[in-house]
């Protein structure tokens, strides 16, 4: 192994030492040449490129990004209820999904969306806020959802489980409001939408315990009738027979009463309580600054643009000024012939 990298380093030394980069000089001295005396055109360039830049950095729109902070609780319960609620948004989830893997889709999704969009916003909706003057026609509320769809980001950490919902619009106010009333709808729909499974749920277990309880006594009066008539039971193989059939159907019935009826206090107490759907970590707050453009970022590389485009212009103009031209019929032969 050592022996191998040992060759490859006297491979790599021997090939630069191959490589002569002196022929190399004269060209950079003939470029460098031309620019000083273009020195006023390569400036002008130059400057008038990244002026440019700073130009467009500032008419670009501002944008503002607000960001809230979410953890889904990690109550059996409530987790358990939530992964029935994909239906209720129109989003089909495969078995084996999270309950956080849900939160994005219902986000996002419309019924959500028309939730925020109805609520108020200083004198108006966000629906009107957002269609400005345009009227209310069915495409223009769909460009307003795909708009929200378009400027609504959530992302979700995976080793903690933390979900981010962001924002970006023109203006820092409305971005924090928007922010902080999907967080509100998000969770108000989860506690309602767990509410009804759970209501669902008692109501189901309620029936259930009805027709038990029907089954429970007809049972038992079977079997008091059963031993009224017959009070000697041993004496007779099928009496007795006939006998552990009937107990052990009430045993039956009695077992499944009993654990519905658990069941129906759980679900009693999980009705009656509030449910910790999900956890607010930290609420959308008012940028201060602006996530986009990012002018500096944009002013420096319409910097590096503009030495790059003077560069170019310069090379191709020493072959049409009278100095490029006295340059290359005394030294471009030669300068040619070293590069060669």
């Amino acid at each position: 192994m050592n022996t191998n990298n040992q060759e490859r380093s006297r491979d790599r030394e021997t090939l630069l030492k191959e490589i002569d980069l002196r022929p190399l000089g004269p060209v950079v001295f003939k470029w460098l040449k031309t620019a000083w005396e273009k020195r006023v055109l390569f400036l002008a360039i130059w400057v008038a490129v990244t002026v440019i830049s700073a130009v467009v950095s500032l008419l670009l729109p501002e944008q503002y990004k607000a960001s809230a902070t979410i953890l889904p609780s990690g109550s059996s319960t409530s987790s358990g209820l939530l992964t029935q609620l994909g239906s209720f948004a129109g989003i089909n989830m495969p078995r084996g999904e999270t309950t956080s893997n849900l939160y994005p889709a219902i986000i996002k999704s419309r019924t959500l969306l028309g939730e925020v969009l109805a609520s108020p916003y200083k004198n108006t909706t966000y629906k009107d806020y957002l269609l400005g003057d345009k009227e209310a026609t069915p495409e223009a509320l769909d460009g307003v959802y795909s708009f929200l769809n378009n400027t609504i980001d959530v992302k979700k950490d995976r080793d903690t489980g933390i979900i981010i919902v962001s924002f970006t619009y023109g203006e820092a106010e409305f971005t924090a409001s928007v922010a902080n009333e999907i967080i509100d709808k998000l969770d108000l729909y989860l506690k309602f939408r767990v509410n009804s499974e759970v209501s669902n749920q008692r109501k189901m277990i309620e029936r259930r315990i009805s027709e038990v309880q029907t089954v429970l006594s007809s049972v038992e009066e079977d079997l008091i009738e059963f031993r009224e008539k017959n009070r000697v039971v041993e004496l007779s193989p099928s009496l007795m027979i006939s006998e552990g059939r009937l107990r052990r159907e009430l045993e039956i019935n009695n077992t499944i009463y009993v654990e519905l009826t658990k069941q129906f206090e759980l679900v009693k107490i999980e009705e009656i309580g509030d449910q910790q759907v999900m956890n607010v970590l930290d609420r959308a707050s008012v940028p201060i600054y602006r996530s986009y453009p990012k002018r500096k970022i944009i002013v420096f590389f319409g910097w590096l643009l503009g030495f790059a485009i003077a560069a170019v212009a310069v090379r191709i103009g020493e072959f049409t000024s009278p100095v490029g031209k006295l340059w290359n019929e005394q030294f471009g032969n030669k300068v040619e012939s070293q590069v060669k």
